[in-house]
């Protein structure tokens, strides 16, 4: 993930969208949506779910999925963490700022 020093360093965030290179994971993403549709309010799954679509490169639906889940668990760093590297790699360095710093204070102690 993006420790300290990425948010941190200006010229991290000052470079343009990344070219992807992503695994396509369609097992754990579709098995990750599946438990998602079943319960609604199971937050994990739903974190695992924005998670599996993060990771197979499909980021505006990352973000559709991350932004109620910055409401219900605002706290949780990880959301904050995935929703700026989603906006990084569609090109948004401001958003992406906001949200790594979002992430910072609420965890400033995180590993990721």
């Amino acid at each position: 993930m993006i420790s300290r020093w990425h948010a941190s360093n200006s010229g991290f965030l000052k470079c343009g969208p990344a070219k992807r290179s992503l695994p396509e994971t369609r097992s754990s993403s579709s098995f990750a949506a599946r438990r998602a549709a079943k319960d609604p309010h199971d937050t994990a799954a739903q974190c695992l779910h924005a998670g599996s679509v993060f990771y197979v490169g499909r980021f505006e639906e990352a973000l559709r999925l991350l932004a109620p889940l910055a409401v219900k668990v605002p706290n949780e760093g990880r959301v904050h963490i995935y929703t700026g590297m989603a906006h990084l790699w569609l090109g948004r360095r401001q958003e992406a700022a906001t949200a790594i710093a979002r992430a910072l204070a609420v965890n400033p102690h995180d590993p990721d």
